[in-house]
């Protein structure tokens, strides 16, 4: 079951790479958009979130507290996805709204997200989520899997920091111009 859930992570992040880095970053620039700045922000945290989350599920041996940190993340994440569903509206107003590929996109990407995290708690067995199970024979994700993660890991997490740099005024009017020269070039 293990396997499935990295297959469907892979997948997850794939989509969502093609949804940050183009739509997101490229596109629409939602960091360089005061009105879509909150959005920008929910993303990044969502990007954040995720880090440990792939720590403690595809990693670690996870058992017991760490089950319910992860879940406790899951759950940021979760609240942090609605919040951005519901400014999306007001947040691409100027910009056009939503398309209906970007639209498909998000629904695809939370999906696999959401099958993916469901699959790996799902792996771990009933004991391990007792919060005091302390197992020397721990449930242990493959380590190919666990090799891969530590590399999906440093890439979120220098996603997360991009995202979190093009916050600040400086970084985000410098690359939102660079991209208005590198647009105009183009035509």
């Amino acid at each position: 079951m293990i396997w499935l859930s990295f297959i469907l992570l892979l997948l997850f992040l794939a989509v969502g790479a093609i949804d940050g880095m183009y739509f997101h970053l490229k596109k629409y620039q939602l960091f360089a958009h005061q009105e879509s700045r909150t959005e920008h922000l929910l993303h990044s945290i969502r990007a954040l979130l995720l880090v440990p989350t792939i720590l403690l599920l595809y990693v670690l041996p996870s058992q017991g507290w760490q089950l319910y940190l992860a879940l406790g993340l899951v759950t940021v994440d979760l609240v942090v996805m609605v919040a951005d569903v519901l400014i999306e509206y007001r947040s691409r107003a100027s910009l056009g709204g939503l398309t209906n590929a970007e639209y498909t996109v998000h629904m695809v990407a939370n999906s696999l997200h959401m099958m993916a995290i469901t699959l790996a708690f799902a792996s771990r067995p009933l004991e391990y989520w007792q919060l005091n199970h302390n197992s020397t024979l721990s449930f242990c994700p493959p380590e190919l899997i666990k090799t891969l993660s530590i590399v999906l890991i440093f890439t979120t997490a220098f996603g997360a920091i991009q995202h979190f740099l093009l916050l600040h005024p400086k970084f985000s009017k410098k690359f939102g111009m660079l991209h208005q020269v590198n647009s105009s070039l183009s035509l």
